[in-house]
Parts: C-alpha cells; sequence; structure tokens
C-alpha cells in the first residue's frame, strides 16, 4: 500500500470505525439475523452499549457482510459470512461509507483527475470508453492523479473540490498502473475547474455541454463505482441533487477523441489557464 499511496493521517474523532474479522454464521445465529437482531457475539465486540435492533445487513458477492445502524458510528464489516458467489478482491464495506459521503455532501465518481495550474478536471466515460487510454496521453505540463475514482464534495463557497482516490485493481497487482502517475496521493485537495465527459470519435473535438446533460452523465458515473448503487436506494437522490448542482456550477465538454490523435492543442484553446 505504502509504494502506491500516501497514506494521511488526520485529527480529532473519526466519523466511523470499522470493524474488520472473519465471522462465520452459525445456525442459530441465522435466525437472530432473520429477526433483524446483530448476533450476541458481534454485539459483544462493539465497546458500550449498543441496541441489537436496527441495524442494516449489506452483502457483497464475495460473501462479505457489513453491519450499520443509523446513528451509531461503530459498524462491522465480515468476511467469509455468507456463501460466496465468485471471488473479488477488492470488495470493502462501501455501503456505510457511501452513506458517510452523501450526508457531508459529496460523493465518489468513477472518473479519472488530472490537473493543470493547480486545477482539476474530471475526466468521465462509460467502462471501456477510453478514459484511462487518455489519461495515459496527457501532455506536459498536466499532472494525472488517478484513473479510477475521485471524492467530489462542496466546500463553503459553493464550488467543488475533489481527491484523487487509487485504482484498486493496481493495489492488489492485477493491472498496470499509468507511468505518469507515480503515487496516489489521497490527501490532495484540488478545485475542481471542469470536466471533461469522453467520447469516442473519428476526429478530435472539444463542445461545451448545457447542464442538463452534465448531470445525466455524472449521475451515471456516481452510481456504477465503486459499486452500483440499486434504484432502489435512497442514496440514489442524493447523488441526482449532487450531480445536477455539480453540473450547474461547473463547466462541462463533450470530449471528442480518436484512437491516435492529438489533442494539446484542442485543451489548450478551451481552458483557462491558456487565455
Amino acid at each position: 500500500m505504502r509504494r502506491n499511496v500516501e497514506c494521511v493521517g488526520f485529527d480529532g474523532p473519526p466519523d466511523r470505525i470499522m470493524h474488520l474479522f472473519e465471522f462465520h454464521l452459525s445456525f442459530h445465529e441465522y435466525k437472530e439475523v432473520r429477526s433483524g437482531c446483530l448476533p450476541n457475539r458481534l454485539s459483544q465486540i462493539l465497546p458500550g452499549d449498543f441496541p441489537k435492533q436496527g441495524w442494516k445487513l449489506t452483502s457483497d458477492q464475495a460473501g462479505n457482510v457489513t453491519w450499520y445502524c443509523s446513528g451509531i458510528s461503530q459498524s462491522l464489516w465480515t468476511w467469509k459470512t455468507e456463501t460466496p458467489h465468485h471471488h473479488t478482491v477488492f470488495q470493502l464495506p462501501w455501503h456505510p461509507i457511501l452513506e458517510d459521503m452523501v450526508k457531508l455532501g459529496g460523493a465518489l465518481v468513477h472518473s479519472g483527475l488530472a490537473t493543470i495550474e493547480d486545477r482539476g478536471y474530471l475526466f468521465t466515460a462509460p467502462p471501456g470508453g477510453g478514459k484511462t487510454t487518455t489519461l495515459a496521453r496527457m501532455p506536459p505540463p498536466w499532472q494525472v492523479l488517478g484513473d479510477d475514482a475521485v471524492l467530489v464534495w462542496a466546500n463553503e463557497e459553493g464550488s467543488f473540490l475533489t481527491s484523487p482516490l487509487p485504482t484498486w485493481g493496481v493495489l492488489f497487482g492485477l493491472k498496470e498502473r499509468l507511468q505518469n502517475v507515480v503515487q496516489w496521493k489521497v490527501g490532495t485537495v484540488i478545485e475542481l475547474a471542469g470536466m471533461m465527459m469522453i467520447k469516442k470519435a473519428q476526429h478530435e473535438s472539444l463542445v461545451s455541454l448545457r447542464p442538463s446533460e452534465a448531470a445525466r452523465q455524472l449521475y451515471r458515473a456516481f452510481s456504477e463505482h465503486p459499486m452500483v448503487v440499486p434504484n432502489r436506494n435512497p442514496i440514489r437522490k442524493h447523488l441526482f441533487h449532487i450531480a445536477s448542482k455539480l453540473a450547474k456550477t461547473t463547466p462541462s465538454w463533450e470530449f471528442g477523441l480518436s484512437l491516435n490523435g492529438d489533442f494539446k492543442e484542442l485543451l489548450d484553446g478551451v481552458l483557462p489557464h491558456s487565455r
């Protein structure tokens, strides 16, 4: 982790404390869970006196279960709790993490992040849409901070800030990292200046998008990563509002790119630093 990520410390009490351990449900405990109770073995692990009722359970296809309760900072993440449907190496307890992000006015967007003159630009695309390929071709003096996920949130002035997250597949040795990303500095905070919606095309083009068009694409990028948020999940409503606000306050463009075209002059002609 330290070879790939700059670890960041923080002061003050944490917003959430996550307990991680292996936990196999017995038949009796399974009946407790079915009736909405937190099993005794889990409640005994938590420090302090917490209710046994009211806990939310979410599971993933790898057999991991997240246990969390509204208004309580203590949460649990257990693995090998359910029968796995397939092996997934980088599942994390995303449900409570995403809920916390939304409560703080932020979200995690499936996007790359590149900067120039201390201004950040998101680069989004559907899966397989050329996002990583585009970021690998970014010309100097652009700096690529991440190619997979970006945390965004609004500041007190109403503009948005960003912070890059690493590519999980790279951390686990499943993918090769971008050569122009030396180390993911997840504590980096950059003011967001614009958004590029990548589209495969025959020729390079950069067309300004209306907020309504940008919001639709941002909403997709908010909802598909790092987990697909189900339509019935109430977080979807908050993600839509964040995407709409982001689209209204931040310029966005449709970035048409061919496989081998040069887009440096295209960017230089539209971004504020060149004026």
